[in-house]
C-alpha cells in the first residue's frame, strides 16, 4: 500500500470491490476516517443520503467531510438492524 506524506493511504480495496481513490485530497486523519466510515456504509448496503451532516451524503466531487457529524437517524437505524452498535 502506498501512503501520502501525511501518512494516509492513497487507495483502499474493500472485500466487496469498492475502491477509494483520491485520498490525497483529504486534509487530515479525521476526514480520512469519515471517508472510510462512508465507504463501509456502502458496503453494508446504504446509498447516498440527502441529509447534509450524515456520513452517507454524496460528496458530488467535493470534500464535505468537515460538515459530516454522524449517521442520520435513518442511516443509523439501518446499520443498527445490520448489527452495528452506534
Amino acid at each position: 500500500m502506498q501512503f501520502t506524506e501525511k501518512g494516509l493511504p492513497r487507495q483502499i480495496n474493500f472485500p466487496e470491490g469498492n475502491i477509494m481513490a483520491g485520498l490525497p485530497r483529504l486534509k487530515n486523519k479525521e476526514n480520512f476516517y469519515k471517508l472510510v466510515i462512508h465507504e463501509l456504509g456502502h458496503n453494508m448496503g446504504l446509498q447516498h443520503c440527502p441529509v447534509p451532516t450524515c456520513y452517507m451524503r454524496d460528496a458530488k466531487g467535493g470534500d464535505p467531510t468537515g460538515e459530516e457529524k454522524a449517521f442520520c437517524k435513518k442511516c443509523a437505524a439501518y446499520l443498527q438492524k445490520k448489527g452495528w452498535k452506534l
